[in-house]
């Protein structure tokens, strides 16, 4: 899983990601708080895919597409330089393909934790590259494959 300290809550987790309860309230709650203060700003889908993209599953083949499409996502916007728009067409054109078999070998340096309550939009924006950096390191291996998927529909 992704490496937070965060215990359990009283909320039901996602059916196949691996997440904590108390992790999952966590993502809610980081929604909740950028939805009331700056609508879904620019960092929003970005915010998504690090969060699946930090709880695999291997024997889950729905979290295997899920985790896959969403480091797609994170090349997309991190070293291709997508904009959000963009992003969701590149999601949208690899919604129907075979997603690679991906593994990884520890969590990411940074967690849900650390993205709460930002002081305003632009922290929330170096919080959010800082976070999808961090997820996409923890990927490194895996880096290769996903660099590819992406380049096949773009």
């Amino acid at each position: 899983m992704c490496g937070a300290s965060l215990g359990e809550a009283l909320v039901e987790a996602h059916p196949y990601v691996p997440a904590t309860t108390g992790c999952w309230e966590a993502f809610g709650l980081l929604q909740a708080d950028e939805y009331e203060r700056f609508g879904y700003s620019d960092q929003h889908g970005t915010m998504v895919d690090a969060y699946m993209a930090s709880h695999p599953d291997p024997a889950d083949p729905r979290n295997r597409r899920s985790v896959a499409l969403h480091l797609a996502g994170l090349q997309a916007v991190l070293e291709s330089g997508f904009s959000p728009t963009r992003r969701i067409a590149l999601l949208q054109g690899l919604a129907h393909r075979e997603m690679p078999a991906i593994m990884w070998d520890e969590p990411p340096a940074m967690t849900v934790e650390e993205m709460l309550f930002p002081d305003d939009q632009a922290d929330l924006a170096v919080r959010t590259h800082r976070w999808a950096t961090a997820v996409w390191q923890a990927w490194a291996d895996e880096q290769g494959m996903i660099r590819e998927l992406v380049r096949s529909v773009s």
